[in-house]
């Protein structure tokens, strides 16, 4: 066992928990739809750790080219969760981009199951042995590359296009908190998957001699969108906190008045005019006439009253109307 057997999993089980987290948070929430794109690529970059450990540890070329087949499944869905969490939780960058950019990479799967071995290689003619530090080895794939992998970095460059496009306009239209939170999770995307597209190009092409990795950056981009959700979650936090503070103030004020009001033996009454909706309060009631069993009724009220009197009220009040 190698430091990449530990690693590799251990960032698959970190993307998962994330993931599970705040799946949780949008059952709990009101199905907030940013909790639950988040999840989707969560358990997307957790499944590609799993994918790329095997590949990194394939007994055969033929073991490889079908787990690299079947990468391209989960790197789909997480391309797609990524657009939708931007779009969703930023509310920034054309959607037609994005758009553009989800259905590149969709189409990336036809010729990843129809053309050579998988998108990567027409071939894979065999599996050389890259030395790690500390000791160990992990494989990496030699072989044709296929000529469709161009329209998988096209896809790729679509992605990046939109999150450039999402990063100006975040920073033209907003300021503060907002600007700094759409320049950190924009940015840190773009470093991220150009990292990852230089590296898968360079292993493909024979350019660079190392495993076909991709998840070390993905998981980047992950870490930093639960750094922006995690800050959405302890900001709710902190006003139901406030909000509870609140009430408990209102509560306690509520009962300071009521003990005056009794005291005072004042009656207080209110008025709902949009529900044409009246309220009075016990001491209101007795001082107006009515019995402890009895319902307010406006228009009882006023016919109890001399006709002057009654008339010169309900002047007042539409008046104050």
């Amino acid at each position: 066992m190698n430091w990449i057997d530990v690693v590799w999993p251990m960032m698959g089980a970190a993307s998962l928990t994330l993931a599970l987290i705040h799946l949780l948070i949008w059952f709990k929430q009101g199905r907030q739809t940013a909790h639950l794109t988040f999840a989707i690529t969560g358990i997307s970059v957790a499944t590609l750790a799993i994918f790329e450990l095997l590949m990194m540890t394939a007994p055969t070329a033929e073991r490889y080219s079908v787990l690299l087949r079947w990468v391209h499944v989960p790197f789909t869905v997480m391309m797609i969760g990524i657009v939708a969490f931007v779009r969703v939780n930023l509310q920034v960058g054309r959607l037609w981009l994005g758009a553009l950019a989800c259905l590149a990479r969709l189409a990336c799967l036809v010729p990843n199951f129809l053309t050579g071995e998988n998108l990567n290689f027409t071939r894979i003619t065999s599996l050389s042995q890259v030395p790690i530090w500390g000791g160990g080895f992990v494989v990496a794939p030699v072989g044709v590359p296929n000529p469709w992998m161009a329209l998988g970095q096209a896809s790729v460059v679509l992605l990046l296009v939109f999150l450039v496009d999402a990063l100006v306009s975040g920073i033209r239209r907003t300021t503060g908190e907002y600007r700094r939170r759409v320049m950190l999770l924009c940015g840190s995307m773009i470093g991220f998957l150009l990292l990852s597209a230089v590296w898968s190009v360079a292993v493909v092409s024979g350019t660079l001699h190392a495993p076909l990795t991709v998840n070390p950056a993905f998981t980047g981009v992950l870490l930093a969108m639960s750094y922006e959700l995690g800050g959405d979650v302890l900001r709710a936090v902190q006003l139901a906190k406030d909000l509870s503070a609140s009430e408990a103030h209102l509560r306690d004020t509520e009962q300071r008045m009521d003990m005056a009001v009794r005291g005072a033996g004042v009656g207080l009454w209110s008025r709902d005019l949009v529900h044409e909706d009246s309220w009075v309060s016990e001491t209101g009631m007795r001082l107006l006439g009515f019995g402890p069993d009895e319902k307010w009724d406006r228009d009882r009220f006023y016919k109890r009253l001399p006709a002057a009197d009654a008339k010169a009220l309900q002047r007042a009040v539409a008046a104050a109307i």
